[in-house]
C-alpha cells in the first residue's frame, strides 16, 4: 500500500463559519457503486495544521485489491484524531461504503460527527437558486472554475490497467483526480456564509439598529411565514396586526413575519408567489429583484421551487421601519 503526502498553501479568502483545525475532508474511489461487491481502492484527506498553517493531504492507495483492509485501517486509526468529516455527499455514499467495507473483514466503525456539505446546500436550494446538486454546479456558484481531466469512471479502468502494469502513468491521473476534488473542498465552506448573509438582515437608522435571522421560509395557503430571531431584543413585546400581513417580535429575540400572498402563472411552466406592494400603503419596494419580468409593485416571492429571498427581506426592512420610525 501506498501513502502519499502533499504540503499544499491554500489561502481562503473568506472566514470559515466552522472550525477548520477540527474537520478533516474526505474523498474514496471505488471499483464501482456497490458496497457490497465494489471495493476501495483509494481514500483521500485533507486537513489543516494549525501549527504550521498550512493544509496536509495525505492519500492512501492501494497497490492491490488484497490491500484493501489495510487501506481502511489506516484510514480510519487517522480519523480518530478529527472532531469531524467533512465530505460532498458522504453521508449517503464515502461513510456507508467504508462502513460496509470495514464490516466485510470483521470490523465496526461508526461516526459520531459528520459534515456533508451536499445536505447542507440541498437543504437550501430554493435560497441558492440552484439548477442542479452536482458538486460543478455548487462549485460555479461560489467561483471556482476547473477542469475535470478523467472521470470517477475513467479511474475505475485505469485502475485495473495498473493492477496489471504498475504503471506510474495510469496511476499519476487516478491520484491527480482524488487530489483535485479533496484541494477545493475547503473553499466549499463558503456556502454557509453565503446562505448566513442571504438569511440575515441589518437595518439601521437613526433611532435604531437591529438585526433580523430568517430562519424558517413557509409558504401556505396564500401566505408567507417566516420565522426567526432578532437583536438587540426588546423589552416589551412588538406586535402589528394589519389586514395584509402581521409582524411580531416577542421578548425573547424571537420574531414572526406574516404575509398574504397570490398565485400567479408567469408561463406555462412557472407559477409564482406574489405579493402586490400597491395593497400595502405601508410597504415602500415598488422594484421587483427577481430574474422574472413583472409590472411594478408586483413583488415575486417564489417561482416553482426557487425562493427570491432579496425581495423577502426588503418586505420585512420596509415594513419593520414604518413601524419603528412612525
Amino acid at each position: 500500500m501506498r501513502i502519499i503526502k502533499s504540503i499544499i498553501d491554500i489561502p481562503l479568502e473568506f472566514k470559515p463559519m466552522i472550525e477548520i483545525e477540527n474537520l478533516c475532508f474526505f474523498d474514496i474511489e471505488t471499483t464501482g457503486l456497490s458496497r457490497e461487491y465494489n471495493q476501495i481502492y483509494l481514500i483521500g484527506t485533507f486537513f489543516y495544521n494549525k501549527e504550521s498553517s498550512d493544509w496536509t493531504l495525505i492519500q492512501f492507495f492501494a497497490e492491490d485489491l488484497s490491500e484493501e483492509e489495510e487501506l481502511l485501517l489506516r484510514f480510519v486509526a487517522m480519523a480518530k484524531d478529527f472532531e469531524i468529516l467533512a465530505t460532498y455527499n458522504g453521508d449517503s455514499f464515502d461513510l456507508p461504503f467504508v462502513r460496509k467495507r470495514l464490516e466485510k473483514y470483521g470490523h465496526f466503525w461508526d461516526v459520531d460527527n459528520s459534515l456533508d456539505i451536499y445536505r447542507y446546500v440541498k437543504d437550501n436550494r430554493s435560497i441558492l437558486d440552484m439548477p442542479d446538486l452536482k458538486l460543478k454546479t455548487l462549485e460555479k456558484q461560489l467561483g471556482i472554475y476547473r477542469d475535470d481531466l478523467i472521470s470517477g469512471k475513467d479511474c475505475i479502468e485505469l485502475y485495473k490497467s495498473y493492477k496489471v502494469t504498475k504503471s506510474e502513468e495510469k496511476l499519476h491521473p487516478i491520484l491527480q483526480h482524488n487530489y483535485d476534488d479533496l484541494q477545493y473542498m475547503p473553499h466549499l465552506l463558503q456556502v454557509y456564509n453565503m446562505v448566513e448573509r442571504h438569511k440575515t438582515i441589518e437595518i439601521s437608522s437613526v433611532d435604531t439598529s437591529v438585526h433580523f435571522y430568517l430562519d424558517t421560509m413557509n409558504f401556505a395557503e396564500e401566505k408567507l411565514m417566516v420565522n426567526g430571531s432578532y437583536n438587540p431584543k426588546f423589552s416589551i413585546p412588538w406586535n402589528y396586526y394589519r389586514p395584509f400581513y402581521t409582524f411580531i417580535l416577542d421578548s425573547d429575540s424571537l420574531f414572526q413575519f406574516t404575509i398574504e400572498t397570490k398565485k400567479a402563472r408567469l408561463s406555462e411552466d412557472i407559477l409564482a408567489d406574489i405579493v402586490d406592494a400597491r395593497l400595502i400603503e405601508e410597504l415602500n419596494v415598488e422594484m421587483d429583484l427577481s430574474p422574472h419580468e413583472s409590472p411594478k409593485g408586483i413583488l415575486i416571492l417564489k417561482a416553482n421551487k426557487n425562493i427570491y429571498i432579496d425581495n423577502i427581506k426588503r418586505i420585512i426592512e420596509s415594513l419593520f421601519l414604518f413601524h419603528f420610525e412612525k
